[in-house]
C-alpha cells in the first residue's frame, strides 16, 4: 500500500475543476443567509449555498477516488487520444476535455480530465495512471494533479 500525504490530497482537491468556485459560492451563500436572516433574501443565500456545496462535494469525491486509486490501485500507462475544446472558460482560458485511454487485460477504458491549465498535453502523450483492479474505471493520473508518485 502506497502512502499519500495530506498535501497530496489537497493538490487533488484544488486541481479539480472548478478551482475555487465552490468555496466562493458557499462563502457568499453563508454570508447572505446569516446577514439577511430572517428576511426573504435568505433564499438567495440558500441558492448560492446549494450550488457551492455541489461543487465542493464533486471535489471531495475526486479527492477520495484519487486517494483510493493511489494507495491501493494498480499502475499502468494511459495515452492521450483526444482533446476537445469545451464552451467553458476558467480565468479567461478555454477549458479542454482531455481523453485518455488505457488497457486492463483485454479491455480498454477511458479517463477524462477537464482543465484550462494543461496546455502542454498533446495527442499521443503517455502518463502513468493508477486504477482500482476491481473497478478499472476508478482511476487517477497523478501528474495532472502535480503529484510525484
Amino acid at each position: 500500500m502506497r502512502r499519500i500525504s495530506t498535501s497530496d490530497l489537497s493538490k487533488i482537491y484544488f486541481n479539480t475543476a472548478p478551482s475555487l468556485l465552490g468555496e466562493l459560492f458557499t462563502a457568499i451563500g453563508l454570508f447572505i443567509f446569516i446577514y439577511f436572516y430572517p428576511l426573504n433574501e435568505i433564499f438567495v443565500g440558500l441558492g448560492f449555498l446549494v450550488i457551492g456545496l455541489y461543487f465542493v462535494q464533486k471535489k471531495i469525491v475526486s479527492m477520495n477516488v484519487g486517494r483510493k486509486a493511489l494507495t491501493t490501485g494498480t499502475r499502468t500507462t494511459a495515452k492521450v487520444t483526444d482533446i476537445q475544446r469545451t464552451n467553458t472558460k476558467s480565468n479567461s482560458r478555454r477549458v479542454k476535455d482531455y481523453k485518455f485511454e488505457y488497457e486492463v487485460g483485454d479491455e480498454k477504458f477511458e479517463y477524462h480530465f477537464k482543465s484550462a491549465k494543461h496546455r502542454e498535453l498533446e495527442i499521443g502523450n503517455r502518463f502513468a495512471i493508477f486504477y482500482m483492479p476491481h473497478d478499472p474505471k476508478t482511476a487517477i493520473i497523478p501528474e495532472l494533479y502535480s503529484l510525484k508518485i
